[in-house]
């Protein structure tokens, strides 16, 4: 949802009892109106003050990336499966041993005090699966801030059983290239039996964005939404 509700008081006390606090959160569809818009504006503004880090998906991207025939009880079906892959990601990044295994360490030194955190995700299959889904999360709709802005990654990278090493190489290679030199790159990537043989499915989260990005990236579909 839009994390108002009861999210702000659940970060409250879970950061206050010492634990790494993540939101994840959805803004309106702009036909939803610019009374909803304002509200989830203010519901984030909150949940920025009490979570480490709010993972932000916004609907007015999704519609970017879903066909233009897509029912709406569909296209909210959409925005619940991209949350669903965030929050698993994440998950499976910890407690998942896998050919690069993080610890909450790692996932920690990112995410704390991480701040508006934006998402992509794309896949690939063939001979040039790594770079195809690594290409396609960076350029995702759902990443609509300068990659090179953030301060702290988290890749995930996920393959069928002949994923190796190598394809991993090759993703890294492209993230590298595309984000800022001082940016902490964190990488987890294990294998999913129940993908292709060649699949890669690659999950990127852009953190700790230098001021002024994401104030910008917030505002912008305020002004889209009608009355």
């Amino acid at each position: 949802g839009t994390g108002s509700g009861a999210a702000p008081v659940i970060c409250s006390v879970a950061k206050d009892n010492g634990a790494l606090t993540i939101a994840v959160v959805t803004k309106p569809f702009p036909f939803e109106g610019r009374k909803s818009m304002r509200q989830a504006d203010d519901a984030i503004d909150s949940l920025r003050e009490l979570a480490d880090a709010v993972i932000l998906v916004s609907n007015s991207n999704v519609l970017k990336i879903v066909p233009g025939d897509m029912s709406l009880e569909a296209s909210f079906r959409v925005v619940d499966e991209i949350v669903n892959q965030v929050i698993m990601g994440l998950v499976d990044m910890l407690t998942k041993t896998g050919i690069s295994t993080v610890d909450f360490a790692d996932v920690n030194s990112v995410l704390k005090s991480g701040g508006i955190s934006l998402m992509g995700m794309g896949t690939g299959s063939s001979t040039n699966a790594p770079e195809d889904a690594t290409i396609a999360a960076m350029t995702s709709p759902l990443l609509d801030a300068p990659l090179d802005e953030a301060m702290g990654i988290l890749v995930n990278i996920v393959g069928g059983k002949s994923l190796s090493l190598q394809n991993i190489d090759r993703a890294l290679r492209i993230v590298n290239a595309n984000v800022n030199v001082d940016a902490n790159v964190v990488v987890g990537a294990h294998l999913n039996k129940t993908l292709a043989d060649d699949a890669v499915s690659v999950t990127i989260i852009a953190t700790s964005f230098k001021k002024g990005i994401i104030t910008r990236y917030i505002r912008d579909y305020v002004a889209e939404s009608p009355a």
